[in-house]
């Protein structure tokens, strides 16, 4: 009887090894079986070379209202907004130059601060410099590195004093 198991010792080992590595290598997507389905069984039809993921629509943004409040030199500001075309999906810049003035300043955003329509605030300091008027723009970029390209329309507007 040694001699059979003995012969058949090695061919046992290769069936066992086969049998427990036929399940090694497989991914997650895979491993429910032949009838199972995932989210990804849409990618494995694409051609090779072709990307399922499509780029963006480019965002275009509406700066509907601006209130700037002047307060102990900082002027802060909550400005309304609205995606009218593409979302909020990369990063943003909002720009503001005063006028007759050098000073400006900018708000860096990203996607999951913004929807697809809402309001933000951001405070510019401004110090002792005088300032009455406003412009505002709004930027986007796939990443800060590859700069801004302007996306809305620029909004003027005034510089309130807050009561002491």
């Amino acid at each position: 009887m040694s001699v059979i198991f003995r012969d058949f010792a090695p061919a046992s080992l290769c069936l066992i090894l086969f049998v427990t590595c036929n399940g090694c290598g497989q991914d997650s997507t895979t491993a429910g079986g032949p009838d199972s389905t995932t989210a990804n069984d849409s990618s494995r039809t694409s051609e090779p070379g072709s990307t399922s993921v499509e780029d963006p629509e480019p965002g275009v943004v509406e700066l509907k209202q601006a209130n700037a409040k002047l307060n102990d030199g900082i002027v802060q500001f909550e400005v309304a907004y609205a995606f009218t075309s593409g979302s909020p999906v990369k990063t943003y810049l909002c720009t503001v130059q005063f006028s007759d003035s050098e000073q400006a300043g900018i708000k860096p955003l990203e996607a999951f601060e913004l929807h697809p329509e809402g309001s933000f605030r951001m405070g510019i300091e401004v110090g002792d410099n005088p300032v009455d008027e406003f412009e505002i723009t709004f930027s986007e970029a796939d990443s800060p590195d590859r700069g801004y390209t302007v996306i809305s329309n620029t909004l003027t507007g005034q510089v309130t004093t807050s009561s002491p």
